[in-house]
């Protein structure tokens, strides 16, 4: 009988028998996965459901940062858009009268020749 197993015991049990599952949360209405980190050659990796992927507006080769807070590590979508720029549109919206300037830097400090 398993009426006297809490919640987290019920958890921690599917959490060995399963490698990934949802539960959907009562007190905040998102779904919660649980999974197993994994090692990916020299890393370490999650996999992440389409449906995780989709709420948190992220698709597949998208850039993410990861941090840790409190003890939680936190995987968000990143605010940088790498690649966005192409050098020839920024150097058409240069100024054509522009001149780069020498700008004296001061003396070598380390093993610099000049």
């Amino acid at each position: 009988m398993v009426s006297h197993l809490t919640a987290i015991n019920i958890l921690d049990f599917l959490a060995v028998i399963v490698y990934t599952m949802f539960i959907p949360s009562i007190s905040k209405m998102e779904i919660i996965m649980i999974t197993k980190i994994q090692k990916w050659g020299n890393s370490q990796g999650v996999r992440f459901p389409k449906d995780i992927l989709r709420k948190a507006h992220v698709s597949i080769g998208d850039d993410v940062d990861i941090y840790t807070h409190n003890g939680k590590i936190i995987v968000k979508p990143t605010t940088v858009n790498r690649g966005k720029y192409k050098l020839k549109n920024l150097l058409a919206k240069m100024p054509e009268d522009y001149r780069p300037k020498e700008i004296n830097w001061g003396k070598p400090s380390g093993g610099e020749v000049w």
